[in-house]
């Protein structure tokens, strides 16, 4: 368990100023929407309605104020809308007006022994990409397996093509130029789980980007630009660069929190949304610059398991994130609400103050716990790591590296709860 203290560190601002930073002032709301559970979420093109899919219908809210709008028919994991914003589409193979919330199509339907198992369309809207399993019965090997991968024409919802895959091919991705689609594969001998790539005109497979023994892979998923492919593991997201179908990088969270079930990209393919966590104590959402691959924000310590689904809006202001009944929507300009007048409240110092190159934190420790110090900067955005890991019960003195900040406005944070200021000198 973590004990919550949290210094901040103020550079080039006179003493009586205290920036306010909360993680709850990141928050817009927080509701609960029990018995139903959400699956994915989705905001409209202009941003008035942020679409919530469960297990039992869709839900529609109006963002900034979390007011329910309507519940429509529709249900499951998958959900996304046509490129003019016109329909909304859920993996109840439903194709809905977005204004009148009727059915104007269905896609052709498998029969019962197929389960659908993705979704996803291209940036034109020209074609939707959905994968079937097929399961026979009996023996489940991957000769009593396979999967139907089906391209849909989405105005008249009838197939234009399809494919089988030997194999179970659970996750099915187009890329949103339709130049690509990626397949998250698994076959049960020899548990062979791989991410395959196939050149969308061809249907003919050019690569295999990641192999890893089952269950390591969850989920797959391209950028908005199509430059980046992300595959999600239980420890990271792994990106790949195209055109050049280059590795990029692993992006993933602390050492004790590294248990990830979420990713999303914003509308303009800049920034990384990574989710994910054991519990309440270990809950993390982070926001990645993709240029510098650097933690842009960190939202920490939320009232539930963050994140299973988290979802940017369109002008990038705001993030809903969820898993199972409950929802938030925070921030993606988080941490600085406020300036008021500096109270010495805190159970620690800093020094020296004002800093040059090094300063000493020292505080109480309650009882020994593990304990998250980073570094901030005036506007909110992750610096660096000072110290992560545990801390015996008592006084504890830790080393604050300034030598090569810049003089300005910095917080320390130890899990975001108080803070401190500090002056950094040139």
């Amino acid at each position: 368990m973590k004990t919550k203290i949290s210094f901040l560190i103020l550079f080039l601002l006179p003493l009586a100023v205290l920036a306010q930073v909360s993680p709850e002032n990141d928050t817009v709301w927080k509701k609960e929407i029990w018995p139903d559970y959400a699956r994915s979420a989705l905001f409209s093109k202009d941003d008035s309605k942020l679409y919530v899919n469960t297990d039992r219908a869709v839900l529609i809210y109006e963002p900034l104020s979390g007011s329910l709008i309507r519940e429509v028919e529709g249900k499951g994991f998958f959900l996304f809308e046509s490129p003019d914003g016109r329909f909304i589409f859920t993996d109840s193979l439903l194709k809905l007006d977005a204004q009148t919330y009727q059915i104007v199509g269905t896609l052709q339907p498998r029969g019962d022994n197929y389960i659908l198992t993705d979704l996803s369309m291209s940036n034109d809207g020209s074609v939707i990409m959905a994968s079937f399993f097929k399961y026979f019965g009996g023996d489940s090997t991957w000769k009593k397996q396979e999967n139907n991968v089906i391209f849909y024409n989405p105005q008249n919802m009838l197939s234009i093509d399809e494919m089988t895959i030997k194999a179970e091919a659970w996750k099915c991705k187009i890329s949103p130029d339709k130049n690509y689609f990626a397949l998250f594969t698994y076959t049960p001998i020899g548990n062979n789980l791989k991410v395959v790539l196939f050149n969308y005109n061809t249907k003919q497979p050019i690569d295999t980007l990641q192999q890893h023994i089952k269950p390591d892979i969850d989920d797959i998923g391209w950028s908005p630009d199509s430059k980046y492919l992300a595959v999600l593991t239980v420890l990271s997201v792994n990106l790949y660069k195209f055109p050049e179908k280059e590795y990029y990088g692993s992006f993933k969270h602390a050492e004790g929190y590294n248990e990830l079930s979420s990713f999303a990209f914003d509308k303009t393919s800049s920034y990384l949304a990574t989710g994910g966590g054991f519990d309440d104590e270990t809950n993390r959402l982070h926001i990645w610059d993709l240029a510098t691959k650097q933690i842009k924000y960190k939202y920490l310590k939320y009232k539930f398991v963050v994140s299973k689904y988290s979802a940017f809006s369109n002008n990038n202001n705001l993030i809903l994130t969820g898993a199972s009944s409950d929802l938030m929507l925070v921030r993606t300009n988080p941490f600085i609400t406020d300036v008021q007048e500096f109270e010495q409240h805190l159970s620690g110092t800093i020094y020296p103050n004002p800093v040059s190159n090094f300063a000493l934190l020292t505080f109480q420790v309650q009882a020994p716990a593990e304990f998250d110090i980073e570094l901030y900067n005036s506007t909110g955005i992750f610096v660096q790591q000072i110290f992560n890991g545990f801390l015996e019960a008592g006084e504890n003195t830790i080393n604050v590296n300034c030598t090569n900040l810049a003089a300005g406005v910095y917080y320390i944070s130890i899990n975001q709860n108080e803070f401190y200021k500090l002056i950094k000198e040139n």
